[in-house]
């Protein structure tokens, strides 16, 4: 059994969703996603039970049966017996600290492990990639102002533009490691997309849509999508992926939003510098055919 532990936000849970079916698949070994660091996290939710991934969820704590945390707050004979059976069955493999690419899970022949880090590159899952994108379907389709933005969305040149703010904006911890992608960044990307194509029609979803309006003042026909809300991402997740064209922001979100674009093959446009951390490697987070601005 592959075992995934799922941390972060909504684009977070798919990367690692994704690296464990991708595992899984390949070593004919059942999935299973371990939700206990959401649980410990307090301000985030498990995300994927909107879509149709091929994967139970378990709340029990694998990394701290693996390790025998003492704050895990099991009762010692718990992680004695239980701890002991695990280690001896699973490995466990982190990210390396930089998050550049890990060739141990790429080319690992192990049934039993235990993956722990964020996986974000697609190179995790890119010989799975017909079955991920079948996985991140929803399971019910689109209703109500959804479901007739789709039907604007495939009658025009759709570009998705997505402005991540939120923590980002106001956390100076969370700034100084993420950054935010600037105003002349879309400025650019905008002029970027409308160079090679005719008549785009904009589609902008943001965490932060007052600060959107007021500040991206675009020359072209643009739809501030802001009915859905935080509790139903996943409808944006939907919206921004039927748009023929992207520009994203540092996000992970908006990275699903342009990689599960149906039918894909449009252009995409990235930050070129995705976090402001500079240890941070992000050789291998970008698909070479997007531009990096």
């Amino acid at each position: 059994m592959i075992i995934t532990r799922l941390v972060g936000g909504l684009g977070n849970q798919m990367f690692q969703y994704a690296a464990g079916r991708r595992l899984a698949d390949r070593l004919g070994a059942k999935l299973k996603l371990d939700l206990s660091p959401l649980h410990r996290e307090g301000n985030r939710q498990y995300g994927l039970d909107r879509f149709n991934i091929r994967a139970p969820v378990t709340r029990y704590l694998a990394m701290d049966f693996y390790e025998c945390r003492p704050d895990a707050a099991l009762r010692p004979w718990i992680i004695r017996r239980y701890g002991a059976i695990i280690r001896s069955l699973y490995v466990v493999m982190k990210e390396p600290v930089d998050m550049s690419l890990s060739n141990e899970v790429l080319q690992t022949r192990r049934r039993h492990t235990i993956l722990s880090g964020f996986w974000q590159s697609e190179r995790y899952f890119l010989d799975d990639a017909e079955a991920i994108r079948q996985d991140l379907t929803l399971k019910v389709p689109p209703i109500g102002q959804n479901k007739d933005l789709m039907s604007v969305i495939a009658q025009v040149n759709a570009v998705s533009l997505h402005v991540r703010r939120g923590d980002y904006a106001h956390n100076p911890q969370a700034n100084a490691f993420h950054g935010m992608c600037s105003l002349e960044y879309y400025q650019k990307a905008v002029a970027r997309i409308a160079a090679h194509m005719p008549a785009p029609h904009f589609f902008i979803f943001s965490d932060d849509p007052e600060w959107s309006r007021q500040n991206l003042r675009l020359s072209h026909p643009a739809t501030f999508v802001t009915h859905n809300g935080a509790d139903h991402a996943f409808e944006d997740l939907r919206l921004m992926s039927r748009c023929r064209h992207h520009i994203i922001a540092n996000s992970s979100f908006s990275w699903w939003g342009a990689w599960l674009a149906a039918p894909p093959g449009g252009l995409v446009v990235a930050p070129a510098r995705w976090y402001a951390a500079s240890t941070i490697d992000t050789a291998n987070l970008l698909p070479p055919a997007w531009i990096r601005l």
